[in-house]
Formats: structure tokens, sequence, C-alpha cells
């Protein structure tokens, strides 16, 4: 369920940068919401809006978890993590090493590919980082 979020929120997040691009670059302001960040960016630096909105939302869902109560997990004795020896033993073995080093691999590649991409797309293709650029980060995460 944590990959399915993760994955929306990638997908949703470029789309959420253009709008928010266009709504704090075009005067005059077209709805509250725009004016309130505009009001928080400074130095012209729109993008920094996405933090603003980013710490807002994060401040809600303390508050929304502060709110829910939550009952008490009480592990099983099976479900309970093993002793230190055990993690040693995994630690010694060479396909855990392996694993660990491809999951690496796969994560650093995935990424740099997503960080990159717009800035690609903007130099070689002459693409808008802020539309086209974002768009094709969005839909990478969402493909």
């Amino acid at each position: 369920m944590g990959q399915l979020v993760f994955g929306l929120a990638s997908f949703i997040s470029p789309f959420v940068f253009t709008y928010l691009m266009k709504e704090l670059t075009t005067e005059p302001d077209t709805s509250t919401w725009g004016a309130f960040l505009k009001g928080l960016v400074q130095n012209g630096l729109h993008w920094t809006a996405l933090y603003w909105m980013f710490s807002f939302i994060f401040l809600g869902m303390l508050v929304l978890l502060t709110l829910i109560k939550m009952p008490k997990v009480e592990l099983k004795e099976e479900e309970k993590s093993g002793a230190a020896s055990v993690y040693r033993e995994l630690l010694r073995r060479r396909d855990v090493w392996l694993f660990f080093l491809g999951i690496v691999a796969y994560v650093g590649t995935e990424q740099s590919l997503a960080n990159w991409m717009s800035e690609f797309l903007k130099q070689y293709h002459r693409v808008d980082p802020a539309a086209g650029g974002a768009n094709a980060v969005a839909w990478f995460w969402g493909l």
C-alpha cells in the first residue's frame, strides 16, 4: 500500500508543480491559494512554493494523526524480530549483499533518470522543464 501511495504521489506531483508554476507566474492571481503561496515565495523562486505546500500538508497530517485513536499493537512471538545473532548471520551471506547492491543500483538508476530527465529534455530538445519536462517525469513514474 505504501508503494502504491508513493507511486501515485510521484505521478501527481509533477502535474502539481506545473499547475503551481502557471499559477504563480501569471498576473493577476487567479486564486486565493495562488495569491497566498505567491506571498510566501521570495526572490522570484516560484518552485519553493512546493516546499511551503509540503509543509502545510505535513502539519495537516500531524494534526490528523494526533486526532486519530490507534490501537496498541501487540506482536505475537513469531512476529517479533530475531536476536542480533540472526542479523550477523544474514550479513555473512553473499546473496544478501548481492541483493542489497542490486537494490542500490536499481534505485540509484531510477532516481537519477527521474531527476535528470527534465534537464536532459531542456538541454537537448528545448523542452520547457516546468511543462513538458514535468509531464515526462510524471509519466515516467506513472507508467
